[in-house]
């Protein structure tokens, strides 16, 4: 156990003759922060909070540091990023709300702050602080970013009868051995064949980017979601950095 954390989410599948608009349709929540290059005061990036839902959501906010982002002033680092929210329909049952701008250049007010999404619609919320490496740092100090990042089915493959890739991963600036899928509480690579994900198949591989960053990934394919597959709790995990989403 390298990096102390995790992320974690529940696979939710709609019956395979349920309608894209049926009530059961899965929310899902997501913020976007910086990359790893560019977390460094001077640079740039933009910030987006989204919610995946059944129709739009008017109630959904992002807040910086306890303030709405659409109430942020100018006396606010975050003021000049220009945060606008938009919705789009994909026609499938599932309405796109984003929260997004753009931070031309990072300055030291900006660090540590915490981006929060929140809805009052739908229950759930997904939060980060934002971590800046000084300007005249190295891509391999030790105050780099770690970033963990869970992928499960899109909306319209969460349906018994559908397949689709599951993905942990943790960027950090050095292979992470410790990292480790969890599903309904059993390691990925202890998985047998009474479970419905073994078939998946999951792998695990490192990418140094030669930036100071290493991406840990634990990945598998389900061919075939089945009853066995819903409402199981998948979870990634290290030891080393404290972080959630």
């Amino acid at each position: 156990s390298k990096y102390p954390g995790h992320v974690s989410m529940r696979i939710r599948l709609r019956p395979d003759n349920s309608t894209d608009n049926n009530t059961d349709a899965e929310v899902r929540f997501h913020i976007r922060g910086p990359r790893h290059r560019d977390a460094m005061i001077g640079q740039g990036s933009s910030i987006t909070c989204s919610i995946d839902a059944p129709k739009r959501d008017s109630t959904f906010e992002m807040y910086i540091d306890g303030v709405a982002a659409s109430n942020l002033t100018r006396h606010s680092p975050w003021y000049s990023a220009g945060f606008r929210k938009r919705s789009f329909d994909w026609g499938n049952g599932t309405v796109s709300t984003d929260i997004e701008g753009y931070v031309d250049e990072f300055k030291t007010g900006h660090n540590r702050s915490v981006i929060s999404c929140t809805s009052s619609k739908y229950p759930g919320h997904v939060s980060m602080r934002i971590r800046l490496r000084p300007d005249n740092s190295t891509d391999n100090n030790t105050d780099a970013e770690v970033r963990f990042h869970i992928r499960g089915p899109r909306h319209r493959d969460a349906m018994i009868g559908q397949g689709s890739s599951i993905t942990c991963s943790i960027d950090a600036p050095k292979r992470d051995s410790t990292f480790e899928m969890y599903i309904d509480g059993v390691a990925a690579s202890n998985l047998t064949r009474h479970s419905p994900w073994y078939s998946a198949g999951f792998r695990k591989r490192s990418f140094d980017w030669g930036n100071g960053t290493v991406s840990t990934d634990i990945e598998g394919y389900v061919d075939e979601f089945k009853t066995g597959h819903n409402r199981s709790v998948i979870s990634c995990t290290s030891s080393k950095y404290p972080g959630h989403v």
